[in-house]
């Protein structure tokens, strides 16, 4: 966890700030190893290895690229009987999403 900046919430209207209901998106970071061969055996824990052969990361950037936008997960969404799936917004915007190579790994 890292923490870049630190400010006072504002106030809230009829309910106080909460973190996760009054967030305004997420930030997913996922590792991979994507060469041939063996993983790292320190990183093995930390990082899915996802191919056998060299990947083309110009190929997956494209094929990333189609995955921006606004889209409804409704199909991942959570079934808990306190709530009323139809009345649920399940429309999330996905606003960047990229490839990088770190050259080891």
């Amino acid at each position: 966890v890292r923490i870049n900046c630190v400010r006072e919430a504002p106030p809230g209207g009829e309910k106080p700030w909460h973190a996760i209901a009054c967030s305004t998106g997420k930030r997913y970071s996922y590792r991979m190893t994507a060469r041939y061969g063996s993983q790292d055996p320190l990183e093995r824990l930390y990082r899915a290895h996802v191919c056998y052969e060299d990947l083309d990361f110009a190929l997956l950037s494209e094929a990333l690229r189609r995955c921006r936008g606004r889209f409804d997960f409704r199909a991942f969404a959570n079934n808990a009987p306190t709530q009323n799936p139809l009345e649920m917004d399940t429309v999330r915007e996905i606003r960047s999403i990229d490839v990088e190579d770190e050259l080891n790994g």
